[in-house]
This record gives C-alpha cells, sequence and structure tokens, in this order.
C-alpha cells in the first residue's frame, strides 16, 4: 500500500478483515469516519498514521491492530460493540481520546501507549 490521505470530512469503510496493510503513511485529517465492522479476522496496520484532528473509530467483529506510531495533534472517538483497538508501539498523538460508553476496549500490548496525560484522565473516568 502506498502512503495515503483521508481529508476532512470523509469516510473510510474497511472491509478487508484479515488484511494486514503495510507500506507508508496513513494521514487523517478529522473530522472523519475511519471504520470497519462486519467481518470475522483483524485487520493489521503496520504503517505508521498521523492524526489531524479528531477521527472517530468505529469497530466490530474483529480487533484493528495498529504496529506502528500514531502520532500529530489529533485525537481519537472510539466506539466498538465487541473488539478492541490494539496499540502495540509507542504513540505520541497529543489529542484527546475518548471512549463512548458502550464498553469499548484499548489493548496496549508490548511498548504499546496512548499520550501520558489521556491515560491518567481515563483512569479516573
Amino acid at each position: 500500500m502506498e502512503a495515503f490521505h483521508m481529508l476532512s470530512n470523509s469516510i473510510a469503510r474497511l472491509w478487508s478483515a484479515g488484511t494486514v496493510y503495510s507500506g507508508s503513511t496513513i494521514t487523517l485529517d478529522g473530522p472523519m469516519d475511519w471504520s470497519s465492522w462486519g467481518d470475522a479476522g483483524d485487520i493489521t496496520f503496520n504503517s505508521a498514521v498521523v492524526l489531524h484532528g479528531i477521527v472517530h473509530v468505529i469497530i466490530g467483529d474483529h480487533n484493528m491492530i495498529y504496529t506502528n506510531v500514531i502520532s500529530g495533534s489529533g485525537g481519537l472517538f472510539l466506539d466498538f460493540w465487541n473488539h478492541a483497538m490494539v496499540l502495540s508501539a509507542v504513540n505520541t498523538y497529543t489529542g484527546p481520546t475518548i471512549i463512548n460508553g458502550n464498553g469499548p476496549q484499548i489493548a496496549l500490548t508490548g511498548n504499546g501507549s496512548i499520550f501520558e496525560q489521556l491515560a491518567d484522565f481515563l483512569r479516573r473516568q
């Protein structure tokens, strides 16, 4: 996969569960929707991700696994219903991490992290 850039107010529906995306940088300009549901098999992103603005991430029926750094000044608004966003890199994005109250999960594996102040905020909720 080559680098790609999603502009503000765009919608990305990833209907390719069981796929591994590798390549250059994925740039997401929020507000926008980045979603995947309906198929079994995790989706793995080995590409670096850069966030500008808030990106609405919707996950169902499989995990979305990010093995490379998520950076930028943007943040994440997370909606899930039965699986997780899995982070395994030391992420440096500085925007908010907002988790919808429907029982979402963020799984941190290996060196996986979110911005320290955000982790503190999430633990107090």
